[in-house]
This record gives structure tokens, sequence and C-alpha cells, in this order.
């Protein structure tokens, strides 16, 4: 199987602010489940026959607005992307979620295919308010989205026993103070066209294998994805939007990273930002940073956010 396990650097930025309609539900696919995982931290996860759970359906975007800020490659074709971002644990009420992202993206708004990973606050999924990491994958048809949060529903196929989906992250960075990293990336083997999930904790970890997507469960990133996001992404059904990142600038990327056809080539971005999520500070600094940048802010009024 050949993985991509090394990623090149980006050397320009990009912030992009979303406003999109859509509906989650069921997706086909074939997973095959560990019975019981139990993580580092003392977690137990119960596995359920995948065949046996009811589909998720969840509103993720529905008569609402979300707000993206981060950086996005420009249309091209791209095999992988990652990076390190800092942990933090911004709060969201029911109703809410606030979390960051690495994005696989593609194709146009009827049929669009999509895999996002990153860590999350979400009171409603997770039933707590502590930082998690977290999977969704999408599929339109027809201009409703198929797919789901982990493995909600058929698509992911868990291949690790010690990384659970959905773990929860112990180490918390602090503003202005100690950061706390997850190193992620979304890469495709190249022999199957499947989606891989990899994860580690410390910049030289091995990258450890969490799972993949089929490929068959997309249209449009079969073969490479068109488009690759990193930053923040925020929802609320209420007036007032929840912080992003730790509320200001310190949360942020590091070593951002992408796989492309000739990938010693930068990779051109483009930039825009909203009233209450913005990021700055994009460059390349140095080995230990990389291309960088921070994202996030305070939320507040939703009507005054774009």
């Amino acid at each position: 199987m050949e993985l991509i396990n090394k990623l090149s650097l980006l050397l320009v930025s990009y912030v992009v602010i979303s406003s999109v309609a859509n509906l989650f539900s069921s997706a086909e696919g074939r997973v095959k489940l560990y019975k019981t995982i139990k993580t580092q931290y003392g977690s137990i996860y119960d596995c359920v026959d995948i065949y046996k759970q009811p589909a998720f359906d969840h509103p993720l975007l529905r008569n609402h607005k979300i707000q993206f800020a981060g950086m996005s490659t420009k249309p091209g074709k791209y095999y992988g992307g990652g990076g390190l971002v800092s942990i933090y644990n911004p709060f969201a009420d029911h109703g809410q979620f606030t979390s960051s992202v690495i994005s696989i993206e593609g194709g146009p708004i009827e049929e669009f295919s999509t895999i996002r990973a990153g860590w999350m606050v979400n009171p409603d999924l997770f039933g707590d308010n502590r930082t998690r990491l977290y999977t969704i994958w999408g599929q339109g048809v027809d201009g409703v989205m198929h797919g789901c949060y982990d493995t909600r529903c058929p698509g992911f196929v868990i291949v690790s026993t010690q990384i659970p989906l959905n773990v929860v992250f112990k180490d918390i960075s602090v503003a202005g103070g100690s950061q706390f990293y997850v190193k992620l990336s979304i890469a495709q083997d190249k022999a199957t066209g499947n989606w891989w999930l990899l994860y580690s904790e410390k910049d030289d970890d091995p990258d450890q294998q969490i799972g993949y997507w089929p490929n068959t469960l997309f249209t449009n990133i079969k073969q490479d994805a068109q488009v690759i996001r990193w930053g923040g992404i925020v929802y609320s059904d209420k007036p007032v939007s929840p912080p992003m990142g730790s509320g200001r600038r310190d949360c942020h990327y590091r070593r951002i990273a992408v796989a492309a056809p000739g990938a010693s080539a930068d990779v051109p971005l483009e930039t825009s930002q909203s009233r209450c999520y913005r990021v700055g500070d994009n460059s390349y600094k140095d080995k230990f940073w990389g291309y960088s940048f921070w994202f996030g802010g305070p939320g507040g009024d939703s009507k005054h956010c774009n």
C-alpha cells in the first residue's frame, strides 16, 4: 500500500468565509469495526454492528450560516494535506460547535465531495464540552449532502485499536503559554484511491493510520482533490456565534503541507476574512514553524460577523 508520508510546504495563504445550506443524511459503505477500543486516556468505546445502527441524520447547516476562517489552495490537483494544529478548548453551548479543520474538497455544490478532520467542541454531538478528535465526510447528490460524523453511518473504515475517533484531548493549550499540538494528515493511497487519516501528537513521531474513507463513497475526489483548506469552523443556531480557536490570536497551524503533482512547486492560495474570525502572521518562518498562521476570534452577534 502506497501512502503519502512526505508533503511539500505551502508558501502562500488563504482565508475563506462560507455560507452554505445543506442536510447531512445517511450514506452507504462497508465498515469493519473492532468490538472494543480502550484509549491511552482510559476511555473505553464499545462498537456496534454498523448495519444495525440507525443512519445518522444531522441538519448540520440547515437554515443557518457557518463561518470558515483559515487558508485554502487555489483549485488544482491534490493528493493530500496536513499540518500541526494547537489544541484549545473554546466554549460552545447547545446548538453550537467550534472546531479546527483540515478539509479535502472537490466538485460543484450539487455534487460536492468533502472529507474533514480536526478537533471539535460540540455538546450536542458528544454530550460534553471537552475537545475531541473528529472527522466528517459528505457527498452531495442532487443538492442534498449525504454523510456523517466519525462512524455514525457506514463509510469510514477503522484500522487502529489505539486511537478511536472522538478521543478526548487531555492536554489543552494555554493562551500566551504552553502549546499542545495534534498532527493530522488526509492522504490518498495512489494504488486504491482511498483517503487515509494519519495522526500523531509530536512533530517527529511516525504517522499512525487511524483508518480510511473508500473512494467509492465520493463522486469528485476519486482521483484527487481540487481544494484543500486549513483553519476553523464554527456553527450556531443562536443569535450569538461561539469563539473560534483560543478566542484571540493564539490558536495556530504550523508546518502546513500539501501533496500535489510537481510537489516541489509553490502552491498558490488566496485570502479573505470576516469581522468575528480572522487569520494572520501567515508566512514561512523556520524548521519548527514551517509555513504557519494563527486563526480565530471571540465570535459574537452572528448578523455582524460576515
